[in-house]
């Protein structure tokens, strides 16, 4: 049983099978499950996992065992203990167990297993592949409240924070997705503004009318007076800077300043390489999206970044203009390696990017700079949100503190 305080008055110590129903996973045969959104989502095991929101990449069409919406999903195979939350009705594989609070109060059932999640893991077996079955994970032992609407006051104070997170989360999908549709309207479609007065890419221009030349590329037909660079010609590359660091080294210089891997922050340091605005795109490893773009992302901080990323800065065009083209483009053919994926930086800089010039540009970044601003605001807001949700955590899930 984790360690909490000798004194709670009016807790008990539980089994975790008194509190909560255990659903163990099963998974279907393979003809039953794919990828292409047949079904309900197929949960097999942590690499699906998100936080509180698993990441839909299989489905099912014949599932074995299901969860329902609001269910706790917990992975019972290596890493055993990652916790999320079923947003729908799921199937989910022997790689996952699903939960479900006998006082119908699963969001309490969440917090208690995601603080103690060292704990739980803990009591994992297995030599060369570390699981934890039903009996080890019903047995589990904790001191509750007795009191049900202690726990769900105790529930409410930290999904308030989660629900935060997640409205502020999805503020931040909405403006990238805004400033997506005016890159699509420029530069896809060429409705710039003042568009009405090119001659829908015919090669004749009138006294007052923009010019659509042929690019001789597969942009086609584009205003006179834009270009198609090399990516290497229209971005700055900072790679030569960036320092890897082993994660044993990392335990000894832990801070706030984000690690970046490949394709997310993996740590937090107390030292930084760079400072500002750059594009990070995925240089091996987690390379490409499921819809064939390449990983990416767009900072504006303080950071450190291993040798698994490219670093890259807009010269030619602005930064932001470069992160939403690259968003759309198809990276397939600049990979190279089976096993391990790689876009190396010749392939990276012979990517060819349109070069738009004028009034055209310079009004585009100032539509786009403020929608990127205030997506950075919200990021800051969610990382401020997280800590305070972390620190309240185990004080409130352990008794430290009390709810009113």
């Amino acid at each position: 049983m984790p360690q909490t305080q000798s004194q709670l008055k009016n807790w008990r110590k539980v089994k975790l099978g008194d509190i909560a129903d255990l659903n163990m996973g099963q998974s279907p045969k393979s003809k039953f499950y794919n990828d292409l959104g047949e079904g309900l989502p197929f949960f097999q095991g942590v690499k699906d996992f998100g936080e509180r929101k698993p990441t839909e990449t299989m489905y099912c069409s014949k599932p074995a065992k299901i969860v329902q919406t609001g269910d706790v999903l917990i992975s019972v195979r290596a890493p055993v203990g990652d916790i999320n939350i079923a947003e729908k009705e799921s199937c989910i594989g022997r790689g996952v167990a699903g939960l479900r609070a006998k006082d119908k109060n699963n969001e309490f059932i969440y917090y208690l297993l995601l603080n103690f999640k060292d704990y739980i893991r803990s009591y994992s077996g297995g030599t060369t592949y570390e699981s934890i079955n039903k009996d080890a994970l019903r047995d589990l032992q904790f001191l509750v409240p007795e009191n049900s609407v202690i726990r769900k006051q105790i529930a409410d104070v930290l999904s308030a924070y989660d629900d935060l997170i997640e409205n502020n989360t999805k503020r931040i999908k909405i403006l990238e997705q805004i400033a997506q549709a005016i890159y699509k309207e420029w530069f896809v479609y060429f409705r710039f503004p003042g568009h009405e007065k090119a001659k829908s890419r015919s090669e004749r221009s009138s006294a007052t009318g923009i010019k659509m030349i042929d690019s001789k590329t597969e942009f086609g037909k584009i205003p006179e007076g834009w270009e198609i660079e090399n990516l290497g010609s229209v971005a700055e590359n900072y790679d030569s800077k960036r320092r890897p660091v082993s994660k044993m080294k990392r335990q000894t210089m832990q801070g706030e300043i984000p690690y970046y891997g490949a394709a997310k922050i993996i740590d937090y340091v107390n030292d930084h390489i760079f400072d500002g605005k750059y594009l990070l795109l995925a240089e091996d490893g987690s390379v490409i999206t499921k819809s064939g773009n390449p990983v990416l992302q767009f900072v504006n901080e303080k950071f450190w970044a291993n040798n698994h990323t490219h670093i890259l800065q807009g010269v030619r065009v602005s930064t932001e203009y470069l992160y939403l083209y690259l968003s759309g483009l198809s990276i397939q053919g600049y990979i190279t390696g089976v096993a391990q994926p790689k876009i190396n930086q010749d392939n990276l800089n012979r990517i060819l990017v349109l070069v738009p010039k004028g009034e055209v540009a310079k009004k585009f970044n100032e539509l786009a700079e403020p929608i990127f601003e205030e997506v950075w605001k919200l990021k800051e807001t969610i990382i401020k949100l997280q800590k305070v949700r972390d620190l309240l955590l185990p004080k409130l899930v352990e008794g430290e503190i009390e709810v009113s």
